[in-house]
């Protein structure tokens, strides 16, 4: 990934359902870390985990934006 790109509606969906990164990480099955890589757009997600990650945060029809 050339530039990294801040999720901010993923920040936006975990703080709406009241999570800690630690605490979504923890749900996911990931670290901490690789959690926060994947928020700030450091890291993308298998197309596996984009889909948990969807599903935890309940925007299930649009998954495919972690891709991005």
């Amino acid at each position: 990934m050339k530039d990294s790109i801040k999720r901010v509606y993923l920040v936006q969906k975990r703080k709406e359902m009241k999570l800690s990164q630690e605490e979504a990480a923890l749900i996911l099955g990931i670290t901490r870390q690789y959690y926060s890589s994947i928020e700030n757009g450091r890291k993308r997600p298998s197309s596996h985990l984009a889909k948990k990650i969807a599903n935890c945060f309940r925007f299930e029809n649009e998954w495919y934006k972690l891709l991005e």
